[in-house]
């Protein structure tokens, strides 16, 4: 189908079959399909530092729609993270991580088309170390082995991953972790110990100690207010 979207930043655009438009936080928008076509539209919501890191890096409110960025690639993603939420098991909070990773990986590439071979090498290759580190986040990380499944030298590696994530692969490892630790702390009757060693924490001290610096309070307290 097709229509067409407004927002505040961007005013109006023509929606059609195969683009994505993106919608950002706190800003006025309206949209509505054509009345004589409709539309058929999936959607996918997210949020987190990391997220709000390459919504504002790579894609200004003024262009919220993406041309043809629909792939196959892109509407499989979609589906994936849709049918993976809808299944609400705890287990699937980072497969939903990785897929809502991927996809906004892939929306990136499809709007900077204008790449050098070079870029677009060092774009595959974080894209690589992102996907590793969602993999084998509840597990010991060596630098050694992110570096090897990547293919770069981890002092290189270190600063183009903050550069584009804004954290250091542990850094970003430790933020897996935490979400998945929340996810836990709300969905299941896990102690506090079990979380830690299902998060991916070497002890329940340090998972404390860390989840206390992030979020404000202890992990129980943190449970108990959102009982």
């Amino acid at each position: 189908g097709e229509g067409e979207i407004e927002t505040a930043s961007g005013g109006r655009h023509a929606v059609h079959t195969g683009d994505v438009f993106v919608l950002f936080p706190g800003e006025w928008h309206r949209f509505r399909p054509c009345f004589e076509t409709g539309w058929n539209e999936c959607w996918v919501g997210f949020d987190g530092d990391y997220a709000r890191h390459l919504m504002q890096a790579f894609f200004p409110p003024q262009t919220p729609v993406l041309r043809g960025a629909a792939t196959h690639d892109v509407s499989t993603l979609m589906t994936r993270i849709v049918k993976r939420y809808k299944d609400a098991a705890p287990q699937q909070t980072p497969l939903i991580d990785s897929d809502i990773i991927a996809l906004i990986t892939q929306l990136v590439l499809l709007s900077r088309s204008g790449l050098t071979a070079e870029q677009r090498t060092n774009q595959s290759k974080l894209a690589v170390a992102r996907n590793w580190l969602l993999e084998h986040a509840f597990e010991p990380v060596e630098p050694a082995r992110v570096c090897e499944a990547v293919g770069m030298g981890y002092s290189a590696l270190r600063k183009a991953f903050k550069e584009e994530t804004g954290y250091a692969p542990h850094e970003y490892v430790l933020e897996i972790r935490l979400n998945r630790a929340k996810a836990l702390l709300m969905q299941t009757d896990m102690t506090v110990t079990q979380v830690a060693a299902q998060s991916g924490f070497s002890s329940v001290y340090y998972f404390t100690r860390f989840f206390t610096k992030r979020m404000g309070c202890a992990p129980g307290a943190w449970r108990a207010h959102r009982a």
